[in-house]
């Protein structure tokens, strides 16, 4: 699990979340389209049911964007930390020697 410094976020655990996320937000859809197409859809308490639905669809989605967006952060860390450590290490010339005694 990943999380940032001094982060209030909880801990990303991406594929986990995601997961979660996508499997809610698939039910969330099917409430949706059953509101939508139902009799009621046209009465102020079907819209409002209409309404909340999508809320939550759209509190998903964007949960579903910041942890993407946290994952590629995450790889693109990752991957300046070991071009770091390489341009280091090719500095400090570890490795481009090699002492051979019999």
């Amino acid at each position: 699990m990943v999380s940032g410094i001094n982060s209030s976020a909880p801990p990303v655990n991406a594929g986990a979340a995601t997961g979660g996320l996508e499997a809610r937000l698939a039910r969330y859809q099917k409430e949706l389209s059953d509101c939508v197409n139902c009799a009621s859809a046209k009465t102020l308490e079907g819209k409002q049911k209409i309404q909340d639905v999508w809320s939550k669809i759209s509190e998903i989605k964007t949960r579903i964007e910041e942890i993407a967006a946290a994952r590629s952060k995450m790889q693109t860390t990752a991957v300046d930390a070991v071009a770091v450590f390489a341009a280091r290490a090719a500095d400090s010339g570890i490795g481009s020697r090699l002492d051979v005694f019999a």
